[in-house]
């Protein structure tokens, strides 16, 4: 075979063999890597046959290979691999010199609670615990050419917290600001802690950080980050909405109604469905992969689309009103006469969609 075949018989082959191997994994760092460590190989296998002047078919179909494997990989988790390299190096190079810490505290003895946090620059943790009270860690950091400067520039950072009762509610309400709105000199991470019995609304909103609930009970929950991953481990709620603009979703929810958006990451969801619920999942650049029950006992109504990738769906009992590669539309026999109804529209630019 000519050497322009064996390349592009390589190129086939590693774009068929990539494709049916990321479809099903979301890809990380380690399988960047393992794939560098495969480009690596094949230059020096190509290099070594090189040698003496004639040029083997074999050194087409490395890099063949090695090009279909990332096509396939872009083609499978879009932009969202490149979210995943700046996670694993976005804290590389950073020189804060100085830190401190704040802590608020509180009894909470009312059956409400809201919560509102409006941070840059860093991430945001909500956990409940076992005690009566809420206690909320900043940590605040700053940079500076010297220490002096850093501490200097960390004693400008700001602030504000208030704790109020309103009726039968309580109200906390966070707020940092830097000096002129300039966070390029600073971070701050906010973990919150709540108790267990009261309602609780949350209202959280960062940049350039992530936001993250654990066992977390709520009515109405809104998260916002510009740039940084949202991660919902064990959440229930009434209404949740999250969006990010740069950052991949994960995590356990279970509410009335779930919007997660994000432009350039991938969502991996998992649904208990013990309860109805309707849930609207949107990327533009990443993969989507849902987890539900193989319960006949629930019924599903699933719409799922993507522009460049597959939709596979592995549920019982569906009828489908729209059965493509791109796209598929189906609910479950006798939907409405299930105890628990769950919706789910999901939709992706590049990227594939998944349930089970």
């Amino acid at each position: 075979m000519s050497d322009p075949g064996m390349g592009f018989g390589g190129f086939l082959l590693g774009l068929g063999g990539g494709w049916y191997f990321f479809r099903y994994i979301d890809a990380s760092l380690d399988v960047i890597s393992y794939i560098l460590i495969l480009m690596g190989a094949g230059i020096i296998i190509n290099a070594l046959l090189s040698q003496g002047g004639r040029r083997s078919p074999l050194q087409g179909l490395f890099g063949g290979l090695v090009g279909g494997l990332f096509l396939a990989l872009f083609f499978t988790q879009g932009f969202a691999i490149f979210e995943s390299i700046g996670e694993e190096f976005g804290n590389l190079g950073s020189n804060y010199r100085a830190q401190d810490t704040r802590t608020f505290t509180g009894d909470v003895n009312i059956d409400r609670m809201i919560v509102e946090v409006d941070n840059r620059n860093g991430d945001i943790t909500v956990a409940e615990w076992d005690q009566p009270g809420y206690r909320i860690d900043l940590t605040l950091r700053a940079k500076g050419a010297t220490d002096a400067q850093a501490e200097e520039n960390l004693n400008r950072l700001i602030v504000i917290f208030s704790d109020q009762n309103v009726g039968d509610t309580r109200r906390l309400a966070l707020d940092t600001q830097a000096p002129n709105d300039d966070w390029s000199l600073y971070a701050v991470s906010i973990d919150i802690r709540v108790p267990e019995d009261p309602s609780l609304d949350l209202d959280l909103d960062t940049s350039n950080g992530g936001i993250a609930l654990t066992d977390v009970t709520g009515d109405e929950i809104v998260l916002h980050t510009s740039n940084g991953r949202l991660t919902l481990d064990g959440v229930i709620a009434a209404t949740l909405t999250g969006t990010t603009n740069n950052g991949r979703i994960t995590g356990e929810v279970e509410a009335a109604s779930v919007v997660l958006t994000t432009s350039n990451g991938s969502i991996d969801l998992a649904i208990p469905a013990t309860v109805s619920g309707s849930y609207t999942l949107d990327t533009s650049n990443g993969s989507i992969d849902v987890v539900l029950p193989q319960a006949t006992t629930v019924g599903y109504s699933v719409d799922l689309r993507t522009s460049l990738g597959s939709v596979d769906v592995n549920l019982p009992d569906l009828s489908y009103t729209t059965d493509e590669a791109r796209r598929k539309v189906a609910t479950s026999v006798g939907y409405q006469d299930k105890a628990v109804k769950v919706s789910v529209t999901a939709e992706t630019s590049i990227g594939s969609v998944s349930i089970n």
